[in-house]
């Protein structure tokens, strides 16, 4: 067994990661990590599958709206998300872009409560 970091993703968005539709996972916050992770089924405390993050970068709102091919969201879900929570977080005019590769299904395995985007998994 290995101990993964294991990113907890929503549907439709980690079924799209998993089938390799979905190439860019969008997010307020950078990661350092890179390497093969899991990948976390919101809700199930299952992971679904595993990929390889090989970069993050930032991106400007507005530019990301051209690349819905590699994220598979709408330009209004992108402007949505960088505004925050309700107004409780500032709004943002660029976010952050995760590349991930050779992703696919796995066993589920069972990973601990969080109450972040991250985890860690025994694959």
């Amino acid at each position: 067994m290995v101990k993964l970091s294991c990113l907890i993703i929503d549907e439709p968005h980690i079924s799209n990661i998993i089938s390799q539709k979905k190439t860019w996972e969008i997010r307020r916050t950078a990661t350092k990590k890179r390497g093969l992770i899991g990948l976390g089924a919101k809700g199930t405390l299952k992971t679904k599958g595993i990929a390889e993050l090989t970069e993050c970068f930032l991106m400007p709102v507005e530019t990301l709206c051209q690349y819905q091919s590699k994220h598979c969201v709408t330009p209004n879900f992108l402007r949505d998300y960088a505004k925050g929570n309700e107004g409780k977080q500032k709004p943002l005019s660029s976010l952050w872009v995760y590349v991930l590769k050779d992703a696919k299904a796995i066993e589920p395995r069972r990973y601990t409560d969080t109450t972040g985007s991250w985890c860690f998994v025994e694959i």
